[in-house]
This record gives C-alpha cells, sequence and structure tokens, in this order.
C-alpha cells in the first residue's frame, strides 16, 4: 500500500507444505485454517525524505549481499541516490533478547547483537558494481550462532564479537551470457 512517496509492505509466507501428513512438523492440512503463517516482511518506506533521492526503510525486511548475508531483520536503511549508483546504510539489530538490560543484582546483561552495513552499488552500462561493508558487534552475553566445525549445526558462542566483512560484487548482463562473482573477506 502506498503513494509516490510512502510505501507500507506486509508479506506473509508460510514455512508449511500443504497436503503433506500433518503429523510431520513440515507438514499441514489440506484445509486453509492452519497456524503456519507468519509475517516475513513488515515496512516502512518513505521516498525523498527531508532530502531529494533520499529513501528510508524501518521495520521487518531482507537485507541481501552474495555470499555474505541473505536474510530478515528487524532494520533501518537509509539510501541515497546519486544517480550511476546508490549510497546504502543500514543498521540491522540481529538479536535484542531482553526488555530489561540489568540483572537483579544491578549488572548490565550486554547480550545483544547488531550489525551495520555500507554498500555502494554503481552501475557502469551493464555492469553493476557492489561494494560492500558489514561490521557485526555483540556484548559478552550475547548468544551467536556460528558453524565452526562445519557439520551444519549452530556452535553458540557467547563471547564479545567484533566481526568485520569486506565484499565486492560484480555482475553483468550481456544478452546471452551473464557475469557474477563475489568476493568476501571475513
Amino acid at each position: 500500500v502506498g503513494n509516490e512517496n510512502v510505501k507500507g509492505v506486509v508479506h506473509l509466507e508460510t514455512d508449511q507444505d500443504y497436503g503433506r501428513n500433518s503429523d510431520d512438523s513440515s507438514g499441514a492440512d489440506k484445509g486453509t485454517d492452519n497456524m503456519v503463517v507468519e509475517v516475513k516482511w513488515a515496512y516502512l518506506q518513505v521516498a525523498d525524505m527531508l532530502i531529494p533521492n533520499l529513501t528510508a526503510t524501518m521495520g521487518l525486511n531482507a537485507y541481501y549481499f552474495p555470499m555474505v548475508v541473505d536474510n530478515d531483520f528487524a532494520m533501518t536503511q537509509l539510501a541515497y541516490d546519486f544517480g550511476m549508483g546508490k549510497a546504502i546504510f543500514t543498521y540491522i539489530k540481529i538479536d535484542e533478547l531482553d526488555k530489561d538490560e540489568t540483572t537483579a543484582t544491578g549488572d548490565t546483561k550486554r547480550d545483544d547483537a547488531q550489525a551495520y552495513a555500507i554498500d555502494l552499488p554503481i552501475k557502469a552500462g551493464s555492469i553493476n558494481i557492489r561494494p560492500g561493508f558489514l561490521y557485526i558487534t555483540s556484548g559478552a552475553n550475547a548468544a551467536l550462532g556460528f558453524d565452526l566445525d562445519d557439520d551444519g549445526t549452530a556452535d553458540l558462542t557467547t563471547s564479545k564479537a567484533k566481526l568485520y566483512n569486506a565484499a565486492l560484487n560484480v555482475n553483468g548482463d550481456f544478452g546471452m551470457v551473464g557475469l557474477d562473482l563475489t568476493g568476501a573477506y571475513l
């Protein structure tokens, strides 16, 4: 829903297959009265906010950078369109674990995790060049999941984290041939 400057988006999804065995956790019955529908995205986007060509987006939305991140987050994003490209700053809230940030003894929990992303997609003819930088930080008591031993399960760490990721994506469409290259360093 929206007009020329303001847009509100709600995107729902279901994570179950219709018609499968409902005893299976991945299955839903053949009716439409299942309790498997969830909110995937819910955000408000305002274009030309305060400054021409500046767009602000807030809410639950997707953030994607090839080989680096492809997920839905609670986030705030500012994007400035300068013609041949955009400068995009994104604040991503990964975990906001407790409303009450202090323990019974008065200590601060410091269990939140967030990320700051800057990327600069530039269009040069039929080639798109997108450098990006991602900084992830968390408090000492945050539980971030990492697959440290490549077994497919998340190994939880509970230590203060500061992660930096620099990446470059180049893609293009040349008719019958396409190009998509990404390099990332964490």
